[in-house]
């Protein structure tokens, strides 16, 4: 059977590549082989579990003796780490101190004097008596020239396993969407679930954010407002890499669910956008969520949106782009409901070539809230955005809110795999026509 596999496998690829002939462009690929990059990064990262765990508990043993933990580096993460649910609630954003923790997240640099200054801003924490754990792609910072820097400027060096530096002008075998972007987030999710459960072997039990739309009162947030830890129902002790592999597997499934039952309508969404870009007077417009949404954008977004226009404004200064009979749209949020929290959705709803909404499936209900021709990808996250509940071996509940945010990773997951796609699709004629990939750090401008 296992021959016959082997067989059929070259007749297989012969078949899809001739079926793909007609959309495919000669060039990269596409979005599934983005997605599974991706996977492989995630299991790289579970194999590292045991490195994860001992940083861990190198960080709450000094947390638990008063030091403050800090996220520093890539600030669109340091923003989701600070803000979205599962997270520690003593993380508020706040400068190190002399002799704290300090999570350091370098993202895919922008140019040599950034990545320069990451090393700069190590060594001055190392000097202070901090303990330094950077989160970075080997690979990127090797490509960049400064791995050995950062390696003398920090105590634990955790790496992505991804790529996506710009380097004189090209980018490496995944240059049309980075897997640094959602990597980054991935670790130090999965990092701070091990901080959790470190800190519960040293008898302390850390107050983690619970979501918005499960704390929808702020009764549990005001009851544990300036609280460091739980002291009247403490976490039983849980073992290392436990809550770390539950969090890995459930960002799998939310790449399995893209590429499984999700795919149909990420192609679909990848059509559009081909046939408005072709089009002489057609724009695809992206359009990310308002308020709250922008926190769930873990790497957030590029800042040069490639051949997408970004929808940004209120539709208010007759100068600003307005979808038209020629466009399309891919709006991009996390709970926010067509036609209901996005404020200007009926101007969205002005293209022609329709609207995808990709937001979380359970807060919507479709035969409600999309119109006729609308597209819908399901980001597939849990209700309350973050995914490891705390349980026992009797399955007994042990924590009253769930760790690892997941929206950050999934909504940057989909925008990235519709830019590989659409780079599979459309000719690369220049850098300045590749999708979302202009700058290469994976950073927007600020989300509004």
């Amino acid at each position: 059977m296992m021959l016959l596999r082997r067989a059929l496998i070259p007749v297989c690829l012969v078949l899809w590549a001739v079926t793909c002939s007609q959309t495919r462009a000669d060039g990269p690929e596409g979005g599934l082989v983005y997605l599974d990059s991706v996977t492989a990064d995630l299991r790289q990262l579970e194999a590292d579990l045991p490195m994860i765990a001992r940083s861990a508990e190198a960080a709450a043993a000094r947390y638990v003796r008063g030091a403050g933990l800090v996220v520093e580096g890539d600030e669109a993460t340091r923003l989701h780490l600070s803000v979205a649910p599962g997270g520690l609630a003593s993380f508020h954003g706040q400068s190190a101190e002399p002799g704290d923790v300090v999570l350091y997240v370098i993202g895919p640099p922008r140019r040599d004097e950034e990545s320069h200054s990451h090393t700069g801003r190590l060594g001055r924490l190392r000097d202070a008596g901090c303990l330094v754990i950077v989160i970075a792609s080997r690979a990127g910072l090797t490509d960049a020239g400064v791995f050995d820097a950062v390696g003398r400027s920090c105590d634990i060096l955790l790496d992505t396993h991804a790529n996506g530096v710009l380097q004189d002008g090209r980018w490496d075998e995944m240059r049309f969407a980075p897997r640094q972007c959602v990597a980054q987030v991935a670790l130090a999710w999965a990092w701070q679930c091990e901080f959790f459960a470190a800190c519960t072997r040293l008898n302390r039990t850390p107050v983690m954010r619970m979501s918005q739309d499960t704390d929808t009162q702020g009764r549990r947030a005001g009851r544990y407002a300036n609280l460091r830890y739980h002291y009247a129902q403490p976490c039983p002790p849980i073992p290392p890499e436990v809550l770390g592999k539950k969090y890995l597997k459930a960002l799998r499934g939310i790449v399995d669910n893209l590429a499984g039952s999700q795919w149909r309508v990420i192609d679909r969404t990848v059509d559009r956008c081909v046939g408005a870009m072709r089009s002489p007077h057609g724009r695809a417009f992206v359009r990310v969520g308002p308020g709250y949404s922008a926190y769930h954008v873990g790497g957030q977004l590029v800042g040069e949106y490639g051949p997408f226009t970004p929808f940004d404004h209120d539709g208010s200064n007759p100068d600003d782009p307005l979808p038209g009979e020629d466009d399309s749209v891919l709006a991009l949020g996390f709970n926010q409901l067509p036609g209901v929290d996005w404020g200007e959705s009926e101007l969205l709803r002005g293209a022609g070539r329709g609207v995808c909404w990709a937001v979380n499936g359970c807060f919507l209900n479709r035969g409600y809230y999309l119109k006729r021709g609308e597209l819908f990808v399901d980001l597939g996250c849990p209700f309350e955005d973050a995914a490891v509940w705390v349980r026992g071996d009797d399955n007994k509940l042990l924590y009253d809110a769930p760790l690892g945010a997941t929206s950050g990773f999934a909504t940057d997951l989909v925008w990235w795999t519709i830019n590989a796609e659409l780079a599979a699709r459309l000719p690369i004629r220049s850098q300045s026509d590749t999708p979302g990939m202009l700058r290469g750090d994976g950073h927007a401008a600020p989300l509004r």
